[in-house]
Parts: C-alpha cells; sequence; structure tokens
C-alpha cells in the first residue's frame, strides 16, 4: 500500500450537516478531493443527551474537529466550530428546560422561556401587582419607631395585558 497524506481542511454546516473538506494526497497519483459529514445531522446532535458539542462559557457549545495547520501539513490542529443558535421550530411551547435533554437545549429553551416571560410583562398596560414599599417613622405619642411592612396589591382585571385588549377587536 503506497504512502498517503490527508489534508483537513475547514468545517462548515451545509443543510443539517457539518462538513469538511479532505484532500488524500498519494505519490504519483492525482490529488482526491472529499467532502466527509463530522455530523450528520447538527439539530439531532444539539438535542441529544449524548450529543458531540462541548460547552465552554455558558451559552456558548462548540464541536472540536481536527485542521491540517495552514503552514506545515505535517501538523494537525485542533479547531472550534461554534453551534449555531437554534432554528426557528426546533423548541415548541411551553419551554420547559427540565423537558430537554442536554447542555445546549437546556440553555437555549431557559432563555426562550425568559424572552417569552419578558414578552408578556412588556406588552401589560398595567402591572400586575403593584408592590408599596414599607417605612419605619417615629411616633411623637408613645416615642415607638413604627414599621411598616411591604404591601403587595394585585391588579388582576384581565384588561392589563395589550394581547388581551387587541383581541376585543
Amino acid at each position: 500500500m503506497a504512502d498517503y497524506k490527508i489534508i483537513k481542511g475547514q468545517a462548515w454546516i451545509v443543510n443539517d450537516s457539518l462538513v469538511q473538506d479532505q484532500i488524500m494526497l498519494v505519490p504519483g497519483k492525482a490529488a482526491i478531493s472529499n467532502t466527509v459529514a463530522l455530523v450528520d445531522n447538527i439539530w439531532d446532535d444539539l438535542t441529544s443527551a449524548s450529543g458531540t458539542y462541548i460547552q465552554g462559557k455558558p451559552g456558548y457549545f462548540y464541536w472540536e474537529y481536527e485542521m491540517t495547520d495552514t503552514e506545515d501539513d505535517e501538523v494537525t490542529r485542533t479547531v472550534h466550530f461554534e453551534c449555531p443558535r437554534p432554528k426557528y421550530g426546533l423548541f415548541e411551547e411551553p419551554y420547559d428546560p427540565e423537558s430537554v435533554e442536554g447542555d445546549y437545549a437546556k440553555y437555549w429553551v431557559a432563555k426562550m422561556k425568559e424572552t417569552a416571560e419578558n414578552y408578556e410583562k412588556a406588552y401589560a398596560i398595567q402591572r400586575k401587582e403593584i408592590i408599596l414599599k414599607g417605612t419605619e417613622y417615629f411616633d411623637p405619642i408613645t416615642e415607638d419607631i413604627i414599621t411598616v411592612d411591604d404591601e403587595v396589591v394585585e391588579t388582576n382585571t384581565g384588561f392589563g395585558d395589550i394581547t388581551n385588549l387587541l383581541n376585543l377587536f
């Protein structure tokens, strides 16, 4: 069998796969170029508990792959390829981080849940609750310090949400 060398190129995502160009160099023969799938279906990989991705800092997920150094083809480098944000429709409402598997899925479902909750709060015509801050004051008659605790007043009238109001029309 003849000696050969494989030059591993840069990876990229095409359709739903993480792929990499590889060139096989055989002395005295033509070079053979091939595209190899590193991850067949990235969405299945990212939503499974046994995914091949790695979590770095919170919110940073990546795959590692080998790439041939551009200056010395005898050296291969480990390269990080950042995982994409979830595609539309990957996760369905209600967003519950406990209902999905894998760190990537749990992270993004928690972000989507937080966004949905913030959306509901941002489009309120009136607040759902009002917090009346407590205070302390001096009673000159009894010469005592009186403490009044915080009080929460619920304003759940049904008209506090702009989406409910818009549904009337």
